[in-house]
């Protein structure tokens, strides 16, 4: 089934409007940013001398647009041409409408230290919030093929249609029909039928693919059904290998089960002989408990009896307590009243602590006075001279910053009285550089006059020299033979006095260029110098402004200075009789401490207390001993009342001792049988242990089995899965076939489509249906401009000498002589018949955009027209004014530009070259 996307038959194009243009070191336009506002304008004259910079401002729009314009001879690149002459950087900005919306373009190139650079930014106005948005993508090469994108044309169908270049009004005309057809093509949109070409030679070159494709895919499937039968006989034999399976596996459940009884017998004799042998345990443990009780109640036994026997009378005990006890009662007395005087001690000397620390503190305050009062003096002493010294380290450095600042104004003044010299040569160093890069311009524009003529001079010579044009190339007369040796000789010698001129030219460029690019360097040497010289005349003023303020700054400490070393001594005499007052002070303060009666008499009363404490001492080493003969006594009288106890316990540890030997005896006898029993638990677990291996070897065989028996079962699921998808194989085989049959029919309808949408095709019949419209516009300008004289036909297909047809685009002229081709015409006919065609091909590109938001841009060109030719035009502009949202003209005849409303007159000033708007009504 055929899926193309049809458009219509040619894709609707509109086209930039100009608004407003900047441009910074644009050829001959300043550093400062020109702008130019084509906005409220719809027929423009673009006025001024030449060498001025009209073009450049065309040349701008297009640099803009799609980084091309005129190309400086000899540079690598386009850009390194168009930027100013002494400049390093240029930028163009051009704010255009195109389909009701606003877009901003903004392209730089510079090159600095021998390396470009480039930018280009893309914009789009948001009318409801009033700024631009970017449109700018990652790299230039994205941003330039968006701006493309937008725009619908080319830089070459650009100046083929909307834009007649100077010296380039027949670009189209000029073609070979090959490339004017490209340039038809391009303006009606014919692109898209390359597009839809190419879509239906993809898709039938995807549909051989496809068909190709199904050839493999059933040769594949074919291929598989040749396994068929093999995977049959692998099936029957997975289903006998499983019967064999499952046979074995219900054996070895058989013997697992007889195995698993005897292993759960065992177990439960292994379990019960587990527990006598925990009972036997028990037993062992309390046998041997009960024997270290017989051992513990038979030592206690004996331990009392001994204690009996060794212990004195209770009697004699208590007697030698009780005479301890009263010479206890002796050194207590003695340690009470050693307590009562020790406390009068203490009392006393608190007393007398307490007045001595009054007067201490009497004595402290009066000293402390006195030293705060010279702590003070002499902190306010401290301050006063640190303030003198401050002052006079203030006056030091303004001294020396005052000496330094008179010294650096009397170099300033030095430096600027030799700089007047200076000042006069650098503005004349600017002047004559200014004329020597006007110079240089107008012989650039000398040198390109000169190539134009040597270029004409060699057409008029080639037409003189054909044999099949016996006309002359000026005035169209019949020639004689001596009349073209004539012309030929005269021709030779103009050739050679042009080529004499331009070789001069060219010679004193190269001179005068680098003369410039010194004389540049010169200048820049001398800026630096002039700001330098600058910046020192402003560094004077600012010095001799600061020594009038150190002055006077200087002179007020220098006053203060001399006041407070008056008051400094004053202070100084006040401080040395304060610190005399000092040693009196102390010494009164001590003959308080040695005369003070109360201290005196606590004093003395301490001196009769120490000497009674030292009577009352008592021997603590006799004392010490006492008390510890009264605790042995106790322990032996605690002793004899446990014995009394000791006593009523031993018939209870007699019988005690009987009973264990009863209960011992019986344990003895309980064991004996136990210990046989425990005997055959080891070759009971063996038995056990043989039992475990058995059952996991037959775990482990049923496992195996089962295993090898689900990989049989799943082997057999495969192998039956596979039958089915060969079946499903050969029915899918039998429909790829039916498939594969239909291609054929649809991969020729895609090859006829391509066929059609080629250049042969309907792009060919949409060109030829759009020659007559250019005709019918071309011939009505032309009749305009030849008061009916002329008339072009536009011939898409020439006979062959074969007896055939050609494809192509000739250009036929018929006039009062007969058709002739283009090429036959030369001067101001081929320019009326360019400028005819060019206006019917924007007018084409207008209609073919559905709207009257067009431009065309004339440069020049006119100069081949006399003073009637050029009324012509001029109402032929009039004439088709209403095609077009603006047209731009560039001219600097009288005769034209007078004609026009709205003039942007282009001036070259010392800077470079300005442009300002002149509206004559």
């Amino acid at each position: 089934m055929l899926s193309l996307t049809f458009q219509p038959f040619y894709t609707v194009k509109k086209f930039m409007i100009p608004r407003i243009l900047e441009l910074k070191n644009f050829l001959s336009y300043p550093e400062a940013v020109q702008r130019v506002d084509f906005t409220p304008y719809n027929l423009i004259c673009l006025s001024g001398k030449n060498g001025n910079g009209k073009s450049a401002l065309l040349d701008a729009i297009t640099w803009a647009l799609w980084g091309h314009a005129r190309k400086v001879s000899g540079t690598v690149k386009a850009d390194e041409g168009l930027v100013r002459l002494g400049a390093t950087r240029m930028m163009v900005s051009l704010e255009f409408s195109f389909a009701s919306r606003i877009y901003r373009v903004r392209r730089e190139f510079a090159k600095t230290y021998g390396k470009p650079y480039a930018a280009l930014d893309f914009e789009i106005f948001n009318e409801q919030e009033d700024r631009f948005f970017s449109l700018t993508d990652k790299t230039i090469r994205a941003t330039q093929a968006g701006i493309d994108k937008l725009l619908g044309l080319d830089y070459e169908t650009f100046i083929n249609s909307a834009f007649l270049r100077q010296g380039g009004a027949n670009e189209f005309s000029k073609k070979s029909a090959k490339e004017r057809k490209h340039i038809l093509a391009t303006i009606l949109g014919l692109n898209q039928y390359d597009l839809l070409q190419q879509q239906a030679l993809d898709k039938a070159r995807a549909l051989s693919e496809e068909k190709k494709a199904l050839g493999r895919i059933v040769e594949q499937y074919n291929t598989e059904l040749t396994k068929q039968t093999t995977i049959q006989e692998d099936a029957t034999n997975e289903k006998k290998n499983i019967e064999q399976l499952s046979t074995t596996i219900t054996n070895t459940e058989a013997q697992q089960k007889n195995v698993t009884q005897a292993h759960a017998t065992g177990h439960a004799r292994l379990a019960h002989l587990t527990t006598t042998q925990a009972t036997y345990n028990t037993k062992q443990q309390a046998y041997s408990d009960n024997i270290s009780k017989l051992f513990a109640i038979t030592k206690a036994w004996k331990l009392a009896h001994v204690h009996a026997l060794t212990l004195p009378p209770i009697a004699l005990l208590h007697e030698q307590k009780a005479k301890m006890m009263l010479e206890e009662q002796s050194f207590v007395d003695a340690q009470r009243k050693s307590f009562v005087v020790q406390e009068k001690i203490l009392t006393t000397k608190q007393l007398h602590q307490q007045r001595l620390t009054i007067l201490e503190k009497e004595i402290e305050q009066r000293i402390a006075t006195h030293r705060l009062t010279i702590g003070q003096q002499e902190l306010a002493y401290q301050h006063h001279s640190t303030l003198i010294a401050t002052l006079a380290t203030q006056i030091k450095n303004l001294t020396t910053k005052r000496s330094h600042l008179e010294k650096e104004i009397t170099e300033f003044q030095k430096i600027i009285t030799q700089s007047a010299s200076f000042e006069k040569e650098f503005v004349q160093n600017k002047k004559q550089f200014e004329k020597r890069r006007t110079f240089y311009q107008t012989l650039i524009q000398r040198g390109n006059w000169t190539k134009n003529a040597l270029n004409d001079l060699e057409h008029k010579q080639k037409i003189v020299h054909e044999t099949n044009n016996p006309s002359c190339p000026l005035c169209e007369q019949l020639l004689t033979i001596k009349r073209k040796q004539f012309l030929s000789q005269q021709f030779t010698h103009d050739e050679q006095f042009l080529r004499h001129r331009l070789a001069r030219v060219t010679t004193l460029l190269k001179t005068l260029k680098d003369l410039l690019v010194e004389h540049h360097k010169l200048i820049e040497a001398q800026t630096t110098q002039s700001e330098q010289l600058t910046r020192t005349k402003l560094q004077y003023q600012e010095h001799e402004k600061a020594l009038v303020s150190v002055q006077t700054e200087l002179t007020l400490n220098e006053q203060t200075h001399a006041k407070l070393v008056t008051v400094g001594q004053s202070m100084k005499k006040s401080l040395d009789k304060a610190i005399q007052d000092s040693d009196r002070i102390l010494k009164e303060a001590n003959a308080i401490l040695t005369c003070d009666p109360e201290l005196i008499t606590l004093a003395a009363s301490l001196t009769t207390l120490n000497a009674e404490i030292k009577k009352l001492t008592i021997d603590a080493q006799a004392y010490q001993k006492l008390q510890q003969t009264m605790s042995e006594l106790d322990q032996k009288i605690k002793l004899h009342a446990h014995q009394i106890e000791s006593a009523q316990q031993q018939q209870e540890r007699r019988i005690a001792v009987r009973n264990m030997i009863k209960e011992l005896k019986a344990l003895k006898l309980e064991t004996s049988g136990m210990h046989a029993e425990i005997q055959t638990i080891p070759q009971v677990a063996k038995e056990q242990e043989q039992l475990d291996v058995a059952l996991r070897t037959l775990h482990e065989q049923m496992q195996q089995l089962r295993i090898t028996k689900e990989q049989s079962l799943q082997k057999l699921g495969s192998l039956e899965h596979e039958l089915l998808r060969l079946q499903t194989i050969g029915t899918e085989v039998a429909k790829k076939i039916t498939e594969a049959q239909t291609y054929d029919t649809e991969i020729d309808d895609y090859q006829q489509l391509a066929t059609a949408f080629s250049k042969n095709g309907i792009q060919a019949l949409l060109i030829e249906q759009a020659i007559p419209e250019i005709e019918q516009d071309a011939n009505g300008l032309l009749a305009q401009l030849t008061d009916n004289q002329a008339q072009i036909f536009i011939e898409s297909l020439r006979d062959l000498k074969s007896g055939g047809v050609k494809e192509t685009l000739d250009i036929q002229i018929a006039d009062g002589s007969g058709i002739r081709p283009y090429e036959m015409y030369s001067g101001g006919e081929a320019f009326r018949v360019d400028f005819a065609l060019r206006i019917a091909i924007s007018k084409l590109l207008a209609r073919r955009a559905g709207t009257a938001l067009q431009t065309l841009i004339i440069d020049e060109g006119f100069g081949s027209q006399d003073e009637e030719g050029l009324a012509h035009i001029m109402d032929a502009l009039y004439a088709i004014q209403s095609d077009f949202a603006k047209i731009i003209v560039v001219s600097h005849l009288p005769e034209l530009k007078h004609n026009f409303p709205v003039h942007f007159v282009v001036e070259k000033g010392p800077s470079g070259s300005m442009v300002h708007i002149e509206e004559r009504g």
